[in-house]
């Protein structure tokens, strides 16, 4: 039904329940298909603005697949069934890089390049950008691509669950993802032990959508600037007063342990000759930092996933393939300045996502 049709159907309508006769009819008809057609041309106009606008500001995700903001208000993080969950921890001293739902570890040294340029190194991972043709003298190079038309192609084995095809020509052994939408194109002789590291990454695990997650009966709860939450019985309890920022080079996350921090001050080490996108820059711990003070950061202003779970609204910041830890905003009702928690992502995820799932508010005489 086209625009003229749309509008005398309308009109007959209206004037059939005010029993007016149709004076006129096609005249007024041809106006409201006028006024109708511009509101289209408007709305088709805007919508494509805000597609642009959209694409420009987010070409695509350096995240795991993360419905963190789409999840409902008690609504948390868990398992999809399409996919296997991390089995693989890295080799001792390898560490991981991860885009989307994918990871692979890497020895330390090598680079994790997210931004466009010439990187200098002979051991580099490029995530979601170009490698330049001429640019590099590389021994091992890897790039890790979106592929939208991935989901279409069959998968002919699997990586530690992963199912994948893989491919040889031109230099290098193509890796397609089918269920997580990636290309990955790896050359070098160290390439092929690299990619034996394939896994679902410990960050998609943390944030893929699904029922909560159950915390073990055996673990111990803690409770810290009105915020309640689970982790492993044997982890150590640390208490420091000087607060390392997210996005620094410092030691972070402790290993093994719950490290209560009132962020007295700011501890800014500085990176030293390795900068924070080089593997092995910053240590690779599985534990938790919560921290509430005067020097604790604000929730940033941009890249930031949001949500409410049992009273608290928690704001996941943006994370890099080189990150090492999932950082959190958690804010109470009525509370002023949020409680930071760091979450590390080493290990396999399973543990981060139970934490997660544990957060809660802390009963009033809490800590």
């Amino acid at each position: 039904m086209n625009e003229l049709e749309t509008a005398l159907r309308d009109m007959l309508e209206a004037r059939a329940i005010a029993a007016e006769r149709p004076v006129d009819l096609l005249g007024d008809v041809r106006q409201r298909a006028r006024r109708l057609r511009a509101r289209r041309q408007v709305l088709t106009a805007a919508l494509s603005a805000a597609a642009v606008l959209v694409a420009g500001i987010v070409p695509f995700s350096l995240y795991a697949p993360n419905h963190f903001a789409s999840s409902g208000p008690e609504s948390a993080p868990g398992l999809p069934a399409t996919l296997a969950p991390k089995i693989l921890r890295p080799p001792a001293g390898w560490y991981p890089v991860f885009y989307r739902g994918a990871e692979i570890s890497v020895p330390p040294g090598w680079l994790i390049q997210a931004r466009p340029g010439c990187t200098g190194q002979r051991d580099v991972v490029y995530v979601a950008v170009v490698a330049r043709e001429g640019c590099d003298r590389l021994l091992n190079a890897i790039v890790i691509s979106p592929d939208p038309r991935a989901a279409a192609v069959s998968s002919t084995s699997e990586i530690n669950g992963v199912p994948v095809n893989v491919t040889s020509g031109g230099g290098f052994t193509t890796y397609v993802l089918p269920s997580l939408r990636i290309e990955i194109r790896a050359s070098g002789p160290l390439t092929r032990r690299v990619m034996s590291t394939l896994a679902r990454s410990a960050l998609s695990v943390m944030l893929a959508s699904g029922p909560r997650a159950a915390t073990p009966a055996n673990w111990r709860w803690h409770e810290f600037a009105g915020i309640r939450f689970a982790a492993p019985a044997n982890w150590r309890q640390l208490r420091s007063s000087a607060l390392t920022p997210p996005d620094g080079c410092g030691n972070g996350v402790p290993d093994q342990a719950v490290e209560y921090n009132t962020a007295r001050e700011l501890n800014e080490p500085g990176c030293g000759a390795s900068p924070p996108d080089v593997a092995g820059a910053r240590p690779d711990n599985e534990g938790v930092l919560v921290a509430h003070g005067p020097a604790t950061p604000a929730v940033p202003a941009r890249d930031v996933s949001c949500r409410t779970s049992r009273g608290i609204r928690i704001c996941a910041g943006p994370v890099r393939p080189y990150d090492v830890a999932l950082d959190l905003w958690l804010s109470r009702p009525g509370a002023g300045r949020s409680v930071l928690m760091e979450i590390g992502l080493a290990g396999t995820g399973e543990a981060g996502r139970r934490i997660l799932d544990s957060i809660e508010l802390a009963s009033p005489r809490g800590g």
